[in-house]
């Protein structure tokens, strides 16, 4: 991608660039981790998308890497999902968004032959909430970027699609409710991330599914 290469070119953006990325992802994850499953389901999807393109380019170390975490978040997520007896909270969102992202980022830097953006692909969701919520608190409401609000799209699938507040509802039910909200995200996250990988040569085609998913993301 022609301006992000001629900044990359410029003596200590690499370093700059990499921080961002890897800080930005990092908190990423944070903000997508309201719902049970939601931010570990997430993760599960974009370690099994990186560990497939490691597999198809023959990164055995890094394909290990994916795995053995994978096989850690599948353990969490069975207590996570759907009864949420178990959190991740900031650590957990913390720590595991950082091990995928770095995770991506030497994926990308180990196999030329992988577009530095397939692994952008297989972690865009949280990315994109992001990147709208300070769109939204700074230029919409006029609100510091860093002030917390309830309007983030899984919220407000929760808020306007499953949770009805004329009925009452059980511990159990909530519960219920609560969990089916990270299925609206897994679904078209799990998509997009196996195009990332059929696709994962070509950053043509990664830079389309970028903009699918961010045009599918403001539509809704």
């Amino acid at each position: 991608v022609w301006p992000i290469d001629l900044l990359l070119s410029m003596p200590g953006a690499p370093l700059c660039v990499t921080l961002l990325v890897v800080a930005g992802f990092t908190h990423a994850l944070n903000i997508v981790d309201g719902f049970h499953g939601l931010a570990c389901g997430l993760v599960i999807i974009a370690l099994s998308g990186l560990s497939f393109m490691a597999w198809k380019v023959g990164d055995t170390l890094l394909q290990q890497m994916c795995l053995t975490s994978l096989a850690a978040v599948l353990g969490f997520f069975v207590f996570n999902w759907p009864k949420g007896a178990i959190f991740l909270g900031d650590a957990g969102a913390y720590l595991s968004g950082f091990w995928v992202v770095e995770l991506g980022v030497l994926l990308a830097m180990r196999n030329p032959q992988i577009s530095p953006m397939a692994p952008v692909v297989a972690g865009l969701l949280p990315l994109i909430e992001t990147l709208f919520s300070m769109y939204r608190r700074n230029v919409v409401r006029n609100l510091p970027v860093n002030q917390p609000d309830a309007l983030h799209l899984h919220t407000l699938i929760y808020r306007r699609i499953l949770y009805n507040p004329s009925l009452p509802y059980s511990a159990e039910q909530l519960n219920a409710v609560n969990a089916q909200v990270a299925v609206f995200f897994w679904v078209p996250a799990a998509i997009f991330t196996g195009l990332a990988c059929f696709f994962a040569e070509s950053t043509e085609a990664q830079l389309v599914l970028m903009l699918i998913y961010l045009v599918m993301y403001n539509w809704l």
